[in-house]
This record gives structure tokens, C-alpha cells and sequence, in this order.
């Protein structure tokens, strides 16, 4: 009897499993469940996609936050890939600096009170006259450097060294968070900061249309190290409050419609035929700004605010136009329908203890592309009296 009840309860252990006799069978790895089984041959699952060369592992999560940071960076080295840059910044800027289509050109990249602040250089060709100025550019609203570079860059003297700046919001500048940004004593000061760390003791600064009041900020700022200022079409003094809110509207509008999704390219290209009335759009400058192209929420933003801002920052800095002597060049046209050469032109050179106004017939707010000769002039006569005060 105790025999047959041993044997019952051995067959039953050995059902179960609970032998210690029974075969030991492992647990296969994670690993090698994904190869491929001689008898079964290849796993129906999806391989993963292969990284690119020179790509870091992928790791377990956040894959898709990988693939969208990994494109931005390809976006910024696609930009940039053109263009050698120099950069003279504590880290890496964010925002990626436009590409420049001329071997002439470097691009400059350095961060001024944690804002990143890119310019184009045109190296003086030759050797620099000892003492003369560096030409700054300073471009308007809704625009970047490449305003400049489109055709005015090189005309100007090639014995001359040139920087032009993207403004902050604008192109490779990045922008600090608040109403301050907006200013043009900001701008100007971040502006000159990265001038001196590029080695510029002496400035000649041109402003075109929003550029003008960050270039004479520039001016009364820093009058030691400034020889001269070249408003082009600038907005230099405060306006009507008709013009204000006309001024005011169509650029807003222009900006909201460019945040809109699809609307970017035909706002850019109403909004840019509309800035050289009465005068053509040359051909071809629309693609060279590759407006199409650009971020859209940082310019139209950046616009938004400066607009915003500039007619009563320009009643706070005109105050200051008494006490600075420095040579002015104030270049309008009378058929501007943007800023009256009345309203800032004239007006601005009753308030400059040195100034010149050159009035344009029939020119509308786009001077140096459709009077390109008359903005030189202006350029030059304040390069010579800059070499010579030097």
C-alpha cells in the first residue's frame, strides 16, 4: 500500500514539473528573440529604421523628441553649411544664421547679454587705411542682412571694411523676452557690444527705415567711437498719430497675415512691392531674401512689437539730438509713402546741430536699391570726414 501511494505521488510531482530531475529551460533574451531563427527564418516585425552615419545610438524613449531635435539641427547645418562662421559666444547660439551667397562674406556670430548676435563681414580688400571707420548696416523692419546684400553690399567701396547686422528677432539674432527688446536704444547697445567684439573702434553707421532710429541710438550713445550717421529712408523722428496708425496698421497686418498658415509667402511679396512705391521692385529681390523660407513666428513678432514701439521711443530720443555733433546724412525720397521726408527728413535735420538732408524727387522708401548713387554720396562724404577727424 505505502508503495503504490509513493508511486501516485511521484507521478503527480513529475506532472507538475516540480522534479528536480526535469530539463532547465532558459529563458530566451530580449536580444535574441529579435534575431532570426534558422527553422523560422526572419521575423515578420519591422527593423528599426538604420541611423544615419556618425549618428548616436538610438535609446529606449523620447525617440520622437530625437528625430525633431535631430532635423532642427540638420535644418541650422544646412543654413550654415555654405558659410564658414565665426563665433565668439560662451555656448552655441540657437537660432540658425542665415546662409550668404557671396565668397566675399563670412558670417559672425557672438552673444552679447545672453542674446545671440549675427552679422555678415566684408573684409576691407587690401591694406585698411590706418584709422579709418568700419561701416555698420542696420536694416529696416520685416527684413534681414541680405536687404543689403542683395546689391548695395558691393558697392560700396571694396577698400572699406562692412558689417551688416541682423537686428535682434531678425535673421541669426536671437531676442530677449520682454518690451525692452523693442526699443532702439536696445538694439543699438546690443548692436555695438557685438561691433566691439569683433574688433570695430570706429563705427559709420547706415540705418535704412527701422534702422535709422537704432542707428542714431547708436549715434548719441556712443558719440566718441561713432564718426557719422547715414539715415536712409529712416524713421529718425516721431509722426503724426494719421501716419502712426496707418503705418502702424499696414505693418501688423502684414505680420498677423505672415503668421498665418500658407499666407507667408503673399503677405511677404504684397508687403515688399508696397515699400518701393512708387518706384518697381527690382527683379529678383524677393527670392535673394528667401522670405518664403524664414521662421515664420520670430520676424513677424519682432515686427509686431517694433512697430509697436517706435513712435514713442523716437519722442524719447530725439531730446537727445542737440548734443550730437557728429556729422548726420539724412537721404528721403518725396514720394515716400511710408515715412514723409517732411515728418522725419526735414524735420529731424531742424533738430541735428550737423546735419545734411538730400531730398529725392519722385523717390519712394526704398533708397538704397532705386537711388543707390545718392546713398553712396551720402557714405562717402561721412567715410572722408571720418578718416580725417581720426
Amino acid at each position: 500500500m505505502a508503495d503504490r501511494v509513493a508511486a501516485a505521488n511521484a507521478a503527480l510531482k513529475e506532472k507538475r514539473g516540480g522534479g528536480r530531475t526535469s530539463k532547465t529551460v532558459k529563458k530566451p533574451s530580449k536580444s535574441a528573440s529579435l534575431r532570426p531563427s534558422a527553422a523560422t527564418g526572419p521575423t515578420p516585425a519591422k527593423a528599426p529604421p538604420s541611423p544615419s552615419p556618425g549618428a548616436a545610438p538610438a535609446r529606449s524613449g523620447g525617440d520622437g523628441r530625437k528625430r525633431r531635435g535631430a532635423a532642427r539641427g540638420s535644418a541650422a547645418e544646412a543654413l550654415q553649411r555654405k558659410t564658414p562662421v565665426t563665433r565668439r559666444a560662451s555656448r552655441p547660439p540657437t537660432p540658425a544664421a542665415p546662409a550668404l551667397r557671396g565668397s566675399k562674406l563670412r558670417g559672425l556670430l557672438t552673444e552679447v547679454e545672453d542674446v545671440p548676435i549675427y552679422a555678415v563681414e566684408r573684409p576691407a580688400k587690401g591694406r585698411a587705411r590706418s584709422g579709418a571707420p568700419v561701416v555698420i548696416l542696420i536694416h529696416g523692419a520685416g527684413v534681414d542682412h541680405r536687404d543689403w546684400t542683395f546689391s548695395f553690399l558691393d558697392r560700396l567701396n571694396p577698400t572699406w571694411r562692412v558689417l551688416a547686422f541682423d537686428r535682434p528677432g531678425f535673421g541669426g539674432s536671437g531676442r530677449s523676452a520682454g518690451p525692452a527688446s523693442a526699443l532702439p536704444t536696445t538694439q543699438a547697445r546690443l548692436l555695438q557690444k557685438a561691433a566691439m567684439a569683433h574688433d570695430v573702434e570706429r563705427a559709420l553707421v547706415v540705418g535704412h527705415s527701422w534702422g535709422g532710429a537704432v542707428g542714431m541710438a547708436w549715434g548719441v550713445s556712443a558719440p566718441e567711437s561713432t564718426v557719422g550717421v547715414a539715415s536712409l529712408a529712416g524713421a529718425v523722428a516721431p509722426w503724426s498719430l494719421a501716419n502712426a496708425i496707418k503705418n502702424g496698421r499696414r505693418m501688423q497686418s502684414t505680420a498677423r497675415t505672415a503668421l498665418g498658415a500658407g499666407g507667408m509667402r503673399a503677405a511677404a511679396m504684397e508687403a515688399l512691392a508696397a515699400s518701393f512705391e512708387p518706384e518697381p521692385m527690382p527683379s529678383g529681390y524677393a527670392d535673394h531674401l528667401e522670405t518664403d523660407l524664414r521662421p515664420l513666428s520670430g520676424p513677424a513678432a519682432a515686427t509686431m512689437a517694433d512697430v509697436s514701439t517706435i513712435n514713442g521711443a523716437l519722442a524719447l530720443l530725439t531730446p537727445r539730438y542737440a548734443a550730437f555733433e557728429r556729422p548726420v546724412e539724412l537721404v528721403y525720397g518725396d514720394a515716400d509713402t511710408i515715412l514723409s521726408i517732411d515728418e522725419q527728413g526735414r524735420a529731424a535735420a531742424a533738430m541735428l546741430p550737423n546735419a545734411r538732408l538730400t531730398a529725392l524727387p519722385g523717390a519712394g522708401h526704398m533708397l538704397h536699391h532705386t537711388k543707390p548713387r545718392a546713398c553712396l554720396a551720402a557714405i562717402e562724404r561721412l567715410f572722408a570726414a571720418g578718416c580725417s577727424s581720426g
